[in-house]
């Protein structure tokens, strides 16, 4: 695996071929999770307001720590609803502003930062008949709708679209379903426009209902799945090639009577498996890696009303460390699906989530008051013949743990869709390793939270987090306290990735790394190999290439004064180093410098070499 050699930022920013058989069983709210209860909102717009809506896309728009939602309708002439979410467990209705007055039969809102200036854009499938609509996210709460480019250009009935970077040039492409003409791919150019390109993945014309980007074969790039025709599944193999995978081959089998797909790793082996949401009833793929998916055909849903899923959505409500399933339907009740672990799941039929008989479209879990657990959000009216109100179930929670992580990706794209990060804790005594991949949009025909949420049970720390970008970035964090919010900056390799604005001019030799500080700079001794704190700093660390796990970690104390010390590499690679230690010393004087550089108002960072 490629070293790097980086830089990285973390903060806390407020104290997401065998045969397995998979049983399912129904019962009401055990007591084994009694502790967890759901609270219907009753009071306020984004649960009062009625309409036909169809779909959800959540994301935080404004950069205030608060996720937002906009809310689409599938009818000429309707407006998406826009809710802004106020912090305190409220939301209220944004009425003014080209998204919130803009009339688009809206099938597929999908937030992204198209641009990578830092907030996010809107992108918005419609389906009667009109063009797609953009909207760039000024940075001061409004929106400008993009008309220039054929992405924004091109009517047809669109019905669902994805982000995701298809090539890991660090900038995110989109797909667009089309119902009834051939799909849509768009290259983005890194300048804010997008390029149409054609591809296997979008070469049929079919009545294309939904699509999700997800690396489906672990290999680093994501992959294509388009639901509503016969060539569903499609393998990325680079350069912008895509190859269909038949069902003999270990592809999925395609389908007309669908929606969408939701990926997730269910099962905590480490790769993603693949919920179909078909209406006969939905499909459950078990990814078995080279041998491909094998469908769990022995399995079919217990009657309860799966038989016009709309909305998928995979989340750990009761933070146990096992990735649960909601089911919305456009017939009769949604359904709730504990993980219980073992590989089979319980059918939860006493809930407020699953006690509503209305015609739901899209549903996602969001941790929308983060308190640490997830909370229901469904999109009502799809189909119907009145209008709907949505519905939003507060998670009042249990005694479980929890983390939360922020990606900011550097030279991955900014929103760091395609992101895979795994979690490894000890829970009831056990090792288990956890999954998440960040979507951009189309997983469940709705866009959930693109913060990273793991459930963690007893474990008070994840021993091991690792993050895997797509640039082919590799971080690794060792006890990560449980229980909090934390952004991750990627580490970037500026040999690879490209040098960091305004230090194009700085000498590049032989590198070893650089490293960040949250005040004060660091200082590195060439001759002796070690790094020196100021002892004003209070918030200080060091990453390290460790030859065990491929990849770099990272340490933090606050103490100070302090030395790390580290055997130096033998080149560039930093392939030697496999371990780092705390040398304290009482002379401060300060050592040689081989280089200090002031870096933004959040810090300083250092550059040096052997």
């Amino acid at each position: 695996m490629k070293t790097q050699l980086c830089r990285g930022r973390m903060m806390a920013v407020r104290q997401i071929v065998g045969f397995t058989l998979l049983l399912f069983s129904m019962g009401a709210w055990s007591s084994a999770r009694a502790e967890v209860t759901f609270t219907p909102i009753t009071e306020g717009a984004i649960v009062e307001d009625a309409g036909y809506f169809n779909s959800c896309a959540w994301g935080d728009y404004d950069n205030d720590g608060d996720v937002d939602v906009v809310v689409g309708q599938r009818v000429s002439g309707r407006t998406a609803h826009f809710y802004q979410n106020n912090g305190d467990g409220t939301f209220s209705r944004i009425t003014e502003g080209i998204i919130a007055t803009d009339p688009v039969a809206s099938t597929g809102p999908s937030w992204a930062d198209q641009d990578n200036d830092g907030d996010l854009d809107l992108y918005v499938a419609t389906h009667d008949n009109t063009a797609n609509v953009f909207y760039r996210n000024d940075g001061d709460g409004t929106f400008t709708k993009v008309m220039e480019g054929d992405w924004v250009n091109t009517p047809d009935l669109g019905d669902g679209a994805a982000w995701g970077d298809y090539d890991n040039d660090g900038s995110v492409d989109l797909y667009v379903a089309i119902d009834g003409n051939r799909n849509l791919l768009y290259h983005n150019n890194g300048d804010g426009t997008m390029t149409p390109v054609n591809t296997e993945a979008n070469a049929i014309a079919g009545d294309s209902h939904g699509c999700v980007w997800t690396d489906f074969d672990g290999d680093g790039d994501v992959d294509l799945f388009v639901s509503g025709q016969d060539k569903a599944q499609f393998r990325n193999d680079g350069d912008g090639i895509f190859t269909w995978i038949t069902s003999a081959n270990g592809g999925i089998l395609g389908a007309t009577m669908d929606v969408g797909f939701a990926s997730a790793d269910y099962d905590n082996d480490g790769d993603l498996d693949l919920l179909h949401g078909t209406w006969a009833p939905a499909r459950l793929y078990l990814n078995e890696g080279e041998a491909g998916f094998v469908r769990q055909a022995n399995i079919v849903l217990p009657d309860g009303g799966s038989t016009r899923p709309v909305g998928l959505a995979w989340g750990d409500y009761d933070n146990d460390g096992h990735q649960d399933l909601f089911i919305s339907n456009s017939e009769e009740n949604n359904l709730l699906y504990h993980n219980d672990g073992d590989g089979s799941f319980t059918l939860i039929t006493e809930s407020p989530v699953v006690s509503a008989d209305l015609d739901s479209g899209g549903s996602a879990w969001v941790d929308y008051d983060n308190d640490g657990d997830l909370d229901l959000f469904v999109a009502n009216g799809f189909l119907s013949n009145s209008e709907q109100s949505c519905e939003l179930s507060r998670n009042d929670g249990g005694t479980n743990n929890w983390i939360i992580l922020s990606l900011v990706g550097i030279a991955s794209n900014r929103s760091a869709i395609g992101a895979k990060v795994r979690a490894q804790a000890t829970i009831d005594g056990k090792e288990i390793t956890q999954l998440r991949e960040i979507y951009g949009g189309g997983n469940g025909q709705s866009q959930a939270d693109m913060r990273v949420h793991f459930g963690l049970g007893d474990a008070t720390s994840v021993d091991t987090l690792r993050i895997e970008w797509p640039s082919g970035a590799v971080q690794v964090l060792r006890d990560v306290a449980a229980k909090q919010f934390l952004e991750i900056e990627e580490l970037i390799d500026p040999l690879i990735g490209g040098l960091p604005i305004g230090f194009e001019d700085w000498f590049w030799s032989d590198w070893f790394g650089y490293y960040y500080t949250a005040s004060a700079p660091w200082i590195y001794h060439a001759e002796h190999g070690f790094i020196y704190r100021d002892p004003e700093s209070t918030n200080a660390g060091m990453f390290v290439y460790d030859d065990a796990i491929a990849a770099w970690w990272y340490t933090q104390e606050e103490l100070y004064p302090f030395i790390y010390a580290f055997d130096p590499p033998a080149d560039s690679e930093g392939t030697d180093i496999d371990s780092a230690w705390l040398w304290y010393f009482e002379d401060t004087k300060t050592p040689r410098v081989f280089g200090v550089a002031d870096g933004d108002s959040a810090g300083s960072y250092l550059f040096f070499g052997p």
